[in-house]
């Protein structure tokens, strides 16, 4: 197994594709192409307007800090994100038009190459000395939103607080415990066969 500790010192602050806001980027996985396989990242969207288009990339946002917005896929179906913590995925390809609700967000983006493979996110919200079982999985991704967690994999043992990201490769089951009340996203990648 590989593992990387990431905390907000080694995130990267970029702008938008479209040039509308900026994104801090978490942690990414290039490609050959000079784009990537799979990204993590927090965007602070200040004002209503179309998001980037990536088209050939599955995404998951979840509203993490702010009153939420309304977003318009293709002209037709919209989706209401005003609960924290509640991954929505689409598809990156669809034209997405964001109509901020009350102010200001900041929200939380997976994205996946669908040539690459595939995604699950889970949020946890575990209470001050709760354990969970993280599966196993080709690439798992940690992030802390809250709280304080450590996970303990055979003899490998990793503490981490807010804002820190955790990346395994050929991760096999390990065991979160809280250190105090948290919100983690975790997050499973599977490559194509």
């Amino acid at each position: 197994m590989k593992a990387q500790h990431l905390t907000p010192a080694d995130y990267q602050r970029m702008p938008w594709k479209n040039g509308q806001g900026s994104t801090t980027q978490l942690i990414s996985a290039a490609n050959a192409a000079g784009g990537f396989d799979w990204r993590l990242s927090i965007a602070e969207v200040g004002q209503s307007g179309p998001f980037s288009d990536f088209s050939g990339y599955d995404r998951v946002i979840t509203l993490i800090e702010g009153a939420g917005m309304v977003l318009t896929f293709n002209s037709g179906m919209q989706r209401r994100i005003d609960q924290a913590f509640s991954p929505l995925p689409f598809d990156g390809g669809w034209q997405t038009d964001c109509t901020l609700i009350d102010g200001p967000l900041r929200d939380f983006n997976l994205m996946v190459a669908k040539s690459w493979g595939r995604a699950a996110m889970t949020i946890l919200k575990p209470t001050m000395h709760e354990k969970c079982e993280i599966s196993d999985g080709a690439v798992v991704l940690l992030h802390v939103f809250q709280g304080s967690v450590a996970l303990d994999h055979g003899s490998n043992h990793f503490d981490l607080t807010t804002g820190d990201t955790l990346h395994l490769d050929g991760a096999s089951d390990s065991l979160l415990t809280a250190g105090s009340a948290a919100i983690i996203a975790v997050i499973y990648l599977e490559p194509k066969a």
